[in-house]
């Protein structure tokens, strides 16, 4: 037997009130001493607890004047408080009170009739959804599951009173707020931590009263996703929508219409659930400039034609338009990229030119003195004398100098190669998405390859020119100090086995 029929059916009592919530459900009634023994037994107060959830608290007590003269917690101790006896004529109230708990999704709904008379009943806008916030708080679809062993149809994507309707695929409410919060401002005391889906109906339930009402909470919580501007009072939202005309409403739970909330939840839905991810920024500027043309007496209450299909029409003619600037933007930074590789090819090959070049220098100026000396002197004797020497030696710091000179240069040069690259970034980065930004320009996969490409030129190249120089340096003094150059190679492996011999 259900818990609010054995409650009710139970002796002559009088004011009985039921009182049902999301956290708790309350039955009191009064009775005199008299009528108490009905309720008063082990087999009646049993039947109480086993009819409650197991994932419930329950608590039993009688009364009189605020006292209490009986409790009982759990079934066990309902022999150890079975001794109290009661006047007659006194009267005395019967409590039930239950604690409720959010176990696996589902909540326990003793009287339904009561919760929906609960649900309906409320002073102000901002107490009607608080009334929620437990359902909303538990992730997932929340199942409330009726003990009266009645039925009521109404499901949304949050809650439901439907075991078969359980959502499948459970929101991310948080990344729908967070989405809000860039794109619209809501503020205002006590702001209602609601999506749309909460309260949008996916079935209706035959109390058409409860069901206008989820219609219009679903409504207000749609406006605050589109307006630019929410700002929640207490009984009442006020908003503002800047358009092509600037709209400035307020709606309360008594004056709002749900007639265009259909149309108006498919536009939330095309705008923050788009399969294509779309721009959510580009769609809610196309959506609110063509919602105002739409509004008659600039009210969401009256809103012409099927505005919906517009909104959409219109995005797809800017997607047209945007994807041919695209494929024009696309084309001006491939061209962009494609000179800067081959200015990281050209600033490569100047450095490897400048090194041969002066490697050219440095053989041509000891062969033209090794040939003209030979000629001269008819032998190859006292080729490097210390005039000679001196001269190579100026020339061999001046071309120490001039490398150092043209490294500083390619590294001025890359810098200003990276700088021009970021400032045409920068160029692009306001009219591009993130998304698309990143992949136009490959995450700065070629401009990273163009610049390292330069560094391994540099770390290749550099010092095969900076050991040239020191080699020609040291054999020009070496030659030097042997003045009997057909001795030299004699004299070079004595100094080997001496510098072997220090050393061992």
């Amino acid at each position: 037997m259900k818990l609010i029929n054995i409650l009710e059916t139970a002796g002559n009592q009088n004011n009985i009130v039921i009182e049902e919530t999301f956290e708790t459900f309350t039955y009191t009634s009064e009775l005199l001493g008299s009528d108490i023994s009905f309720l008063y037994t082990n087999e009646y107060l049993s039947s109480v607890f086993s009819s409650c959830s197991h994932r419930d608290n329950l608590l039993v007590s009688i009364d009189y004047e605020g006292d209490s003269r009986v409790i009982f917690r759990n079934i066990e101790s309902i022999n150890d408080n079975l001794s109290e006896s009661f006047e007659d004529d006194y009267v005395y109230t019967f409590r039930v009170e239950i604690s409720k708990s959010i176990v696996s999704n589902e909540i326990s709904i003793y009287s339904s009739d009561d919760l929906k008379k609960w649900l309906k009943n409320y002073n102000t806008l901002t107490q009607c959804y608080e009334k929620y916030n437990s359902v909303f708080s538990v992730k997932g679809q929340v199942y409330l599951e009726l003990l009266d062993g009645k039925g009521i149809n109404l499901s949304t994507k949050k809650m439901t009173f439907r075991k078969q309707d359980e959502c499948s695929v459970i929101l991310d409410r948080d990344k729908i707020l967070e989405q809000r919060k860039d794109y619209c401002f809501v503020s205002g005391d006590n702001v209602p931590n609601i999506i749309p889906e909460d309260f949008f109906l996916i079935n209706e339930s035959d109390d058409e009263e409860l069901n206008l009402l989820f219609n219009k909470l679903c409504l207000l919580s749609v406006l605050t996703f589109i307006a630019d501007i929410s700002e929640f009072k207490v009984n009442c939202l006020n908003y503002k929508l800047y358009g092509y005309k600037t709209i400035k409403d307020s709606f309360t739970l008594d004056n709002i219409e749900t007639s265009n909330l259909i149309q108006l939840f498919k536009i939330y839905t095309w705008i923050y659930h788009d399969e294509n991810h779309s721009s959510i920024s580009d769609k809610l500027g196309i959506a609110r400039n063509l919602l105002t043309l739409h509004m008659k007496e600039n009210t969401f209450n009256k809103i012409e034609g099927d505005v919906y299909t517009a909104i959409k029409s219109n995005f797809d003619i800017y997607l047209k338009e945007n994807v041919q600037r695209y494929l024009e933007v696309k084309n001006q930074v491939s061209a962009f990229i494609h000179d800067m590789s081959v200015k990281a090819e050209s600033h490569s090959e100047s450095f490897v030119d400048t090194m041969k070049n002066s490697l050219l220098i440095f053989i041509s100026y000891f062969l033209s003195i090794i040939i003209v000396t030979a000629i001269d002197k008819e032998k190859f004797v006292n080729v490097f004398t210390f005039e000679v020497t001196t001269i190579t030696m100026a020339m061999l710091i001046i071309s120490w100098i001039y490398r150092k000179n043209t490294i500083t240069d390619i590294e001025s040069k890359t810098k200003r190669f990276e700088e021009k690259y970021n400032n045409f970034k920068e160029r692009y980065a306001d009219i591009i998405e993130p998304d698309n930004f990143r992949a136009l320009f490959s995450d700065d996969k070629d401009h990273k390859s163009d610049v390292k490409y330069i560094q391994d030129t540099l770390k290749k190249y550099d010092p095969l020119w900076k050991w040239t120089i020191i080699l020609f340096g040291i054999i020009s003094v070496f030659f030097c100090l042997y003045h009997d150059t057909s001795n030299t190679f004699e004299h070079l492996i004595k100094f080997t086995f001496s510098i072997y011999g220090l050393f061992n």
